[in-house]
């Protein structure tokens, strides 16, 4: 089964994630390094640079990208529950969900900061790139299809439903209040985009806090507004996340 080569050769735009690309420095804590971490990942938070300071500092992430690809590689299994019934893709993906969720979801109790770790952020990341991988080859229709559109298909996908996961996991967990703006990076961690003093922990000068702030702040006031606020409004339920997946990823022109 193939998708159109015109499909195949389409790319995703999707504007400037809320927060900067999480650099993975070869330890916890401070760094004085430059961090660029190059992925063929397209559009994934570790393929441009975050500058730190005066030097360069390149990251391999190639083992973890096969890490992906060798999950998508694997053979399709078919969920059968009875003789001549077969499950629609969203059937399979709302009878998989739960098990994706439960690795990804907020862990108890949850911190609430303001400074964003770019490594902690990364590694929760990694994790949830794996899961997501393995969640979609539990979907028939989807494992069917030939490495390359799986693929192509899956880097499309990510970052868009990655948005809308956390956003979805951070009202579950702080409520629908429109004064309330925590949102969630990880599994128990979430950044408050309302504080005023809200920075990345690389970031050791005011006046790069600043030029931070004053790029990122529209940013994150237009997620806010067009997009948490909506699903605060809306208090959408697991099944429509996961039917916004299902929407996201055979839509491959989704933008967010």
């Amino acid at each position: 089964m193939k998708l159109e080569r015109v499909r195949r050769k389409s790319k995703v735009h999707v504007p400037t994630p809320e927060v900067p690309s999480p650099a993975f420095p070869q330890s916890i804590g401070p760094t004085s390094t430059e961090s660029v971490i190059k992925s063929p990942i397209q559009d994934s938070p570790c393929s441009s640079a975050s500058r730190i300071s005066d030097k360069k500092q390149f990251i391999n992430v190639q083992p973890l990208e096969q890490k992906i690809k060798d999950i998508l590689s694997q053979s399709p299994t078919s969920l059968t529950l009875a003789p001549g019934i077969r499950l629609t893709f969203l059937q399979q993906l709302c009878f998989h969900f739960p098990l994706f969720y439960d690795e990804v979801k907020s862990k108890q109790p949850v911190i609430v900061t303001t400074v964003f770790n770019r490594f902690r952020h990364f590694q929760f990341i990694q994790r949830w790139w794996l899961e997501l991988a393995k969640l979609l080859m539990k979907c028939e229709q989807f494992a069917q299809l030939n490495f390359e559109d799986k693929w192509l298909l899956y880097k499309h996908a990510w970052l868009v439903f990655f948005k809308l996961e956390r956003y979805f996991s951070s009202i579950q967990v702080f409520g629908t209040s429109y004064n309330d703006n925590r949102i969630l990076y990880d599994d128990t961690t979430a950044l408050d985009y309302s504080h005023p003093d809200l920075t990345v922990a690389e970031f050791e000068t005011l006046e790069k806090r600043e030029q931070w702030k004053n790029l990122m702040m529209p940013i994150l006031e237009k997620y806010i507004k067009s997009i948490v606020n909506p699903m605060k409004a809306l208090q959408i339920s697991q099944f429509e996340l996961i039917y916004m997946l299902a929407q996201v990823l055979w839509t491959s022109q989704c933008k967010i």
